[in-house]
């Protein structure tokens, strides 16, 4: 008899790499591995939220400057997304254990359940549900991490496709980088800041994608597994 498919391990494997770049664990580890975790968790939280910080104070005084419409409503996509991210990470963050225990829950169901199978007729049946459910949420899963992926992507070149276009039209290098950001204690389109300044904003945008994608994949996973059994 075909040996009973690990649908829960597969599904969490696929979407598993999005959660340890914000420091969130999905599975029981080691001390000294939760150390590491909630050493990455802190340092991409503050990491994120010190562009999301310096964004606010950009738009705020964009407003008082009396700064182009198109130019405060750029930011705001990226502050409602940072929004969101935080509450997902936090919440998230806050219940780690009892989404452990849950993903350990589904785990030992689904062993539980192929034992059963095992011994039944019903096995053909149940896998064919399975595969119909699975598929339909492996499309999601695809589709979500293609629009993810392009979107990081369009976000990382589109300063330097700008700068190319500008210096094209005017012969004149100007810095710009993928966020407006205010900050205080040094210009970033200085060339000596510039490089750390784009790599800091786009890891800000990769934790932020990865903290709305994650849970909400993870969640669609649970929902799934669900309905299922």
């Amino acid at each position: 008899m075909k040996r009973p498919t690990k649908h829960i391990i597969s599904l969490i494997n696929s979407i598993i790499f999005l959660f340890p770049l914000n420091g969130i664990k999905l599975e029981e580890i080691n001390s000294m591995n939760t150390s590491m975790y909630r050493f990455f968790f802190v340092l991409n939280f503050l990491c994120m939220n010190f562009d999301a910080a310096g964004e606010i104070i950009w738009f705020l005084d964009g407003l008082w400057s009396g700064k182009e419409f198109v130019m405060l409503a750029h930011i705001v996509p990226c502050l409602i997304m940072t929004f969101l991210g935080n509450i997902k990470m936090i919440f998230h963050f806050l219940n780690e254990k009892e989404v452990v225990k849950l993903i350990i829950n589904f785990k030992e169901l689904e062993d539980d359940k192929n034992i059963e199978l095992a011994n039944s007729n019903e096995q053909k049946s149940t896998e064919n549900i399975y595969d119909r459910e699975i598929k339909h949420l492996n499309t999601i899963i695809k589709l979500v991490k293609v629009l993810n992926s392009s979107t990081i992507i369009a976000f990382g070149l589109a300063p330097f496709i700008l700068m190319g276009a500008k210096y094209l039209k005017t012969k004149e290098f100007v810095p710009i980088l993928p966020l407006y950001v205010k900050y205080h204690f040094f210009d970033p389109y200085n060339m000596i800041y510039y490089g750390l300044t784009y790599i800091h904003q786009f890891w800000s945008m990769c934790i932020c994608m990865s903290s709305v994608t994650g849970v909400d994949m993870l969640f669609c996973t649970m929902c799934v597994f669900i309905k299922i059994h």
